[in-house]
């Protein structure tokens, strides 16, 4: 065959605008053009301050070893800005990563442990330490472990038996060392924690217990407890946060940031160093405390700043205070105290319900180079914040170059007002237009509130205008889950009708796909555009007995037969379906 002339492909990326979790940042201490955030899958980034924007450190990344896009910790060397190492892991494949070019080289070096940068815990820290020639490793399954060559071998330090690690940390001098843990190993009864803060001043050879708040029985609470979050410092005190667990729904004991996002109740401990001692010195926690956790902390030891995390009835807070804790200020709660650029469309307030979409603030850090400034993490994205010594505080997204979202299922149309269907999770779904504009918003109700993650959705060749899709009801309910239609390739939406009626077990499940955040099911649209289908969510997979259709857009619905080769009706069994093989599988009662 000869090749008359090669086919010149470019790509690039639609851009979404931040998106997925952000679990912490890193500035470097004494050089102010180096500074990385982690995220929850997405890798990690270093910010190009001369281009303004984030640069993806996991490019190399295969899915034969997807290791590095779960970075759980990072450590910087104060001499020598080039220096990066960070911890990541699928449970798999654990490494130690090591860079001396800022991360575009990295050397991967086994882990003696377990770790996972999207599971329980992910949210705390610091918990990686490069000091004196010695790396230290909090880690979530094999207690505190370090290392003298480099990552080459590990030892154990033992910490009252305790495995999982919420964050450790080490004065300038190296002899102080403060670590924080679940308290799961030293539980009295497998519902309260043991101790969970614990202090060494001899090298780490022995470590004793440090005042903590005691735990507290709140109400849907499944563990109790408090669990050191964060660490900062300044010339006069050591500042900790805490959070108790609220209603846990995987990872047990070890559930204790905003894994789950659920958090009970929150601390804010102030310490000082009195004779080489570490002691307790105040509660500092705000007093309208609302129930929730505390996480992100920071001081220059002019301005403390601080954030709860999962705070119920109202949204995260960040508070600022410059007589270290004594006193708080509100800078940023909803849409007050603060002003807002909301530079992606899809976080302004008008989609996202009337409030403002952050949520999971873990993480919190003053620029060491600019007093004025802090950054903050979220659950979709970084922001930032300036006007901190004016007072007149300004809130914007930071996400430039940051693409860290769960692309579910991506559609390409012929024709039509829009070219590519991405469904997405936490986010639902865009409809591009134009390949190199972020959407100003799509995936929404008719107010303009989002749906969230869908699990499919399907057009037809002939008419690509129209479109389904399964999404979740939004976390705050002003969206509900179940099955959306679009007859302007995915501009607007309407809901369907939900199936009732056909079965009380398919009720019982529309009825749980009503709640927030909860999967719909899957759905096919025939080769004519005539009939939906939909395979209603519920339990494990998508049951057979819970499949149904419709001719007339929801108005009424019939429950679908499955049957043997034999023509008996077939047994009970998980079903995923396309529009090409729906005549096959599918019979009208």
């Amino acid at each position: 065959m000869k090749l008359l002339s090669p086919i010149q492909y470019e790509y690039g990326n639609l851009k979404i605008g931040g998106g997925g979790f952000v679990t912490g940042i890193t500035f470097h201490p004494t050089d102010s053009k180096t500074l990385y955030i982690r995220t929850d899958i997405g890798g990690i980034y270093r910010y190009d301050f001369d281009k303004s924007t984030w640069v993806y450190l996991a490019d190399k990344v295969t899915a034969d070893d997807p290791a590095q896009t779960y970075p759980l910790a990072i450590a910087l060397v104060e001499n020598d800005p080039n220096k990066l190492f960070f911890t990541c892991g699928d449970k798999r494949s654990n490494y130690i990563c090591i860079s001396d070019d800022k991360g575009e080289n990295i050397i991967q070096k086994a882990l003696p442990c377990s770790v996972h940068g999207n599971e329980v815990g992910r949210a705390t820290g610091d918990r990686l330490i490069y000091k004196n020639g010695r790396l230290y490793f909090g880690s979530q399954t094999a207690g505190i472990i370090y290392s003298e060559d480099m990552g080459e071998s590990w030892q154990s330090i033992d910490l009252f038996g305790e495995k999982n690690i919420s964050l450790i940390w080490t004065d300038s001098e190296g002899k102080l060392f403060i670590a924080g843990c679940s308290g799961e190993a030293n539980s009295p009864d497998g519902v309260t924690r043991g101790h969970t803060l614990y202090c060494s001043t001899d090298g780490l050879k022995s470590f004793v217990p440090l005042t903590a708040p005691d735990p507290v029985k709140y109400e849907n609470s499944s563990y109790y407890g408090f669990v050191p979050q964060r660490i900062t410092s300044d010339s006069r005190y050591i500042y900790i946060t805490f959070a108790s667990s609220g209603e846990v729904f995987y990872g047990g004991m070890g559930a204790y940031a905003c894994d789950t996002g659920s958090l009970s109740g929150g601390k804010v401990y102030r310490y000082r160093i009195e004779n080489g001692v570490t002691v307790f010195d105040k509660d500092i926690t705000p007093k309208d405390h609302i129930p929730c956790g505390y996480s992100g902390i920071c001081s220059n030891g002019k301005m403390l700043l601080l954030s709860t995390v999962c705070r119920k009835n109202g949204g995260d807070i960040i508070y600022t205070s410059t007589d270290s804790g004594e006193s708080w200020k509100i800078i940023m709660n909803r849409l007050e105290y603060s002003r807002f650029d909301w530079n992606i469309p899809y976080m302004k307030p008008r989609y996202n319900g009337g409030g403002n979409c952050v949520h999971w603030i873990s993480d919190i850090k003053l620029s060491p180079f600019d007093s004025d400034t802090a950054l903050f993490n979220t659950g979709t994205g970084l922001f930032m914040i300036t006007g901190l010594a004016s007072g007149d505080v300004l809130v914007k997204p930071f996400c430039e170059g940051i693409e860290e979202t769960v692309h579910l299922n991506v559609y390409t149309t012929p024709h039509g007002r829009n070219r590519i269907i991405d469904i997405i999770g936490d986010l639902g779904g865009f409809a591009f237009e134009d390949y190199d504009s972020e959407c100003e918003n799509s995936f929404a109700n008719e107010n303009g509130d989002r749906y969230i993650t869908c699990l499919n959705a399907d057009l037809t060749l002939s008419d690509p205008e129209y479109i389904v899709a399964t999404p979740r009801g939004n976390w705050t309910g002003k969206t509900k889950g179940g099955l959306i239609l679009s007859k302007d390739c995915g501009s607007t939406w309407e809901r369907l009708p939900m199936p009732h009626g056909l079965s009380e077990s398919i009720d019982k499940k529309l009825d749980n796909i009503e709640k927030p955040n909860v999967d719909s099911g899957w759905t096919a649209i025939s080769a004519d555009g005539k009939r939906i289908m939909w395979a209603v969510a519920g339990g494990k997979g998508f049951s057979n007995k819970a499949v149904c259709y419709t001719d007339d857009e929801g108005e009424s619905w019939q429950k679908s037969v499955f049957m043997d080769c034999k023509g008996n009706s077939a047994d009970e069994h998980n079903v995923k379906f396309s529009r090409t093989i729906t005549t096959a599988i599918f019979s009208s009662p």
